[in-house]
């Protein structure tokens, strides 16, 4: 096994748009708390795509893999995307969500879940450069070893250690003309609870000695600035 690692970097973008707290707060669900701050947040959503695509504009040679928490997010997200991602999640857990994402308009006919044998056959691909662009949720945080992927877009907004720790470990491997891996964070500094959680992340980044960058999307020029 291939054990040596990269130094990591971290881009950090505010996002200043969304649901505050004094409307989270109404909700007694965690998942439509989230859903509301994070899933369904439109502004936010653009804000992570337009950053991709920025990236995709910069180095056209990179792959891309952005990370959400639950194919609800992994829906709405791929909406803004760009066409080229492919959408690997697993199956949605039970007929009720399914249900759910109907109900939400997130799913169609044309909607296709990734069942086991289609993940290995992506994950595959993807170790191999066949396919450059992919939005993944928990399914690929585990037993995959992508060593030539250098850009990692955390659109999770969650504050699970684990994660962060899994989810460096797609962008830390080396590979020949490989220097560093990053990762793309979200500050979510519209609302103080996801504000907090961006805060515990940021810690766990500043413990394992990643270098963090602020940066600010101006979307009007199109370019991120310093």
């Amino acid at each position: 096994a291939n054990n040596s690692v990269v130094q990591i970097e971290v881009d950090v973008y505010d996002c200043p748009s969304g649901p505050a707290q004094s409307e989270t707060s109404k909700l007694s669900s965690t998942v439509d708390k989230e859903r509301l701050a994070i899933w369904s947040n439109s502004y936010r959503n653009k804000l992570v795509a337009d950053v991709v695509r920025e990236e995709m504009r910069l180095f056209p040679s990179e792959q891309i893999l952005v990370y959400v928490d639950k194919i609800e997010h992994a829906l709405y997200l791929k909406r803004e995307l760009p066409p080229e991602f492919i959408m690997v999640t697993g199956e949605p857990d039970d007929e009720e969500r399914i249900d759910t994402l109907r109900g939400l308009g997130l799913i169609t006919s044309e909607t296709v879940f990734t069942d086991r044998k289609a993940r290995k056959a992506y994950q595959t691909q993807f170790e191999n450069k066949e396919i450059k662009y992919v939005i993944c949720n928990k399914v690929w945080q585990k037993g995959v070893s992508f060593n030539h992927l250098s850009l990692l877009v955390r659109a999770d907004g969650s504050s699970s250690e684990i994660t962060t720790v899994q989810a460096s470990g797609r962008v830390s491997r080396t590979a020949d003309g490989k220097s560093v891996g990053r990762v793309i964070d979200f500050r979510d500094s519209f609302n103080a609870n996801w504000t907090n959680k961006y805060k515990s992340r940021l810690e766990d980044y500043t413990e394992n000695g990643w270098k963090i960058t602020h940066k600010t999307y101006v979307r009007t020029a199109q370019t991120p600035t310093k």
